[in-house]
């Protein structure tokens, strides 16, 4: 296989091609041929060595993507060689093959891009979390979202929009802004005078911040 690698943290130009054996399915897992991978700040911060890398050099970034299953290890039952497939919060996923736990893989509906996917997952997640585990939502609700311009923040103006619910977006710049409200926000402010701005907005303060 190949893969995207480093040896030492620095620049986009301490990246390079390497070749390396392919990797074969353990137990309960799919070998994935890479159609498109994720890439996100952590990648980014990870090779210029302001997050901790495991293991030893060459290191491969990644940890989100989708292709398709290649083959698949003992123990799986409901994958087999050709079905298109998502993964997230799976390491070395820079690379033309990669090994997914098959409680990691998602199953792609026929109209969503195996590109889409693998740029969405890790913040669509991290935004479903937010939205059904961390602030239960009820359709009516006035809620703040901070940093709303970002990957994250943007597929929460979206998914609350999509549930009846209000948003004040909260973006550093006017053009952010305008983007948030393009996106379904109600309102939209910056960093210096949202608090006052929700309040004029709604008087009695919102349910929720995200």
């Amino acid at each position: 296989m190949k893969a995207l690698v480093f040896e030492n943290p620095g620049s986009a130009d301490v990246l390079h091609l390497h070749e390396a054996a392919d990797p074969v399915p353990s137990s309960g897992e799919l070998l994935v041929a890479v159609t498109a991978a994720g890439l996100n700040f952590a990648d980014i911060y990870r090779r210029q060595g302001r997050y901790p890398l495991a293991g030893s050099s060459p290191y491969i970034a990644g940890y989100e993507g989708a292709g398709r299953v290649i083959a698949v290890g003992e123990n799986v039952t409901d994958w087999k060689t050709g079905d298109r497939v998502g993964f997230a919060d799976v390491p070395l996923a820079h690379a033309s093959h990669i090994r997914v736990p098959v409680d990691h893989a998602i199953r792609l509906p026929e109209w969503l891009s195996e590109t889409d996917a693998a740029a969405v997952l890790l913040q669509g997640l991290t935004a479903d979390y937010l939205l059904h585990d961390v602030l239960p939502l009820r359709a009516g609700m006035h809620v703040a979202v901070l940093a709303a311009a970002g990957g994250v923040g943007r597929l929460l103006l979206q998914m609350l929009k999509h549930q009846d619910i209000h948003a004040f977006a909260v973006a550093s710049s006017l053009e952010k802004q305008k983007s948030c409200l393009e996106l379904g926000a109600d309102a939209a402010a910056n960093y210096d005078t949202w608090p006052e701005q929700v309040r004029l907005w709604q008087s009695a303060g919102c349910d929720g911040l995200c």
